[in-house]
């Protein structure tokens, strides 16, 4: 009975198992029996995606703002790079000296004119013309009829008192006072300058040389306008000056107005009206033969049309100009 019941209970569990058995009655091979799923082979899983935390995208975000930072500083290097090349070769620096002179070079001066009429308001003509035009002061002080006593008078024939006269009225010798003051003040400073320097400026400007005197008058303008007269006397090699009031009493003067400048290859040729003035009247001459009128109620524009025309005739080069001689036209 036991022995029954033992048995019983191996067939219950064996109905409870699976059927796996194979079973091989020679129509299939073993391959073709195998029916059952846990033979199967099971696809691979996909993983499901699994969501960036806060910290995961704060990192990634990071990462990507340094590289965008970067990026940025390569291109700004990049283009400073192509306009300023730090790299190539330094240009080396021209002196400030250098650089004027070349300025200088380049410079249109009277020599590079063409020949023919020059305007009267051209700047060298305007300066040139300067430094031969009497002013009423000049007119106390010296005698400035000089210049145009004979027909043609050459500047190598002047007395050495004229050729001071001359020397002093230069824009250079007035440059040295104007170093020293352009006012009235001027009388308040101490003035002095090298007799060597005057030499050198009627050597310069007037092709002549000259012998120093003992002493000299000299009037002071400064863009035009009389500053003050001065009395130079030479000391031991310079000419120290002192201001003094000029004179009162005028017995002649003339009066000059300028009409035409012309360059004809090396030669600068300025034409000027000149009258003689007395207190009998205007000439056309300096010795008061040819009266032009005695009405001291004429004008000049009326008067200066019949004064005689005197030229003044400048030899010019590349170092610059000086005043040949002065030769009466009509």
């Amino acid at each position: 009975m036991e022995h029954k019941t033992s048995r019983e209970k191996a067939w219950v569990a064996s109905k409870k198992r699976n059927n796996n058995v194979i079973v091989n009655d020679g129509s299939y091979d073993e391959i073709n029996n195998l029916q059952d799923d846990s033979f199967v082979e099971q696809e691979e899983g996909v993983e499901e995606a699994v969501p960036l935390t806060e910290e995961e995208i704060f990192e990634i975000r990071k990462k990507i703002g340094i590289l965008l930072v970067f990026v940025f500083i390569a291109f700004l290097a990049m283009i400073f790079i192509l306009i300023f090349d730090p790299f190539a070769p330094k240009k080396k620096k021209v002196p400030e000296k250098e650089i004027k002179e070349e300025v200088k070079e380049k410079e249109i001066t009277l020599y590079d004119y063409e020949d023919g009429k020059i305007v009267l308001s051209d700047k060298y003509i305007s300066s040139i013309y300067s430094e031969i035009t009497f002013n009423v002061v000049d007119n106390y002080e010296y005698d400035t009829y000089f210049l145009f006593r004979n027909n043609t008078t050459n500047l190598n024939t002047l007395s050495d008192a004229e050729k001071i006269i001359l020397a002093s009225k230069t824009n250079e010798f007035n440059s040295i006072l104007e170093k020293i003051s352009t006012s009235s003040n001027i009388c308040e400073e101490t003035i002095s300058i090298d007799s060597d320097e005057l030499a050198n400026i009627s050597q310069k400007k007037y092709g002549t040389t000259v012998n120093l005197l003992n002493n000299f008058k000299y009037n002071y303008y400064y863009n035009g306008s009389y500053i003050t007269s001065i009395y130079f006397t030479l000391e031991n090699g310079k000419y120290n000056g002192k201001c003094y009031d000029h004179g009162k009493t005028l017995a002649k003067s003339l009066q000059q107005e300028l009409i035409s400048a012309t360059k004809d290859k090396d030669n600068l040729y300025l034409d000027v009206k000149v009258v003689f003035i007395t207190e009998k009247g205007v000439f056309k001459d300096p010795n008061f033969k040819y009266l032009i009128t005695n009405d001291k109620a004429a004008k000049a524009s009326t008067y200066m049309q019949n004064a005689n025309t005197y030229r003044f005739n400048y030899i010019i080069s590349k170092d610059g100009y000086y005043l040949n001689n002065v030769t009466l036209l009509k």
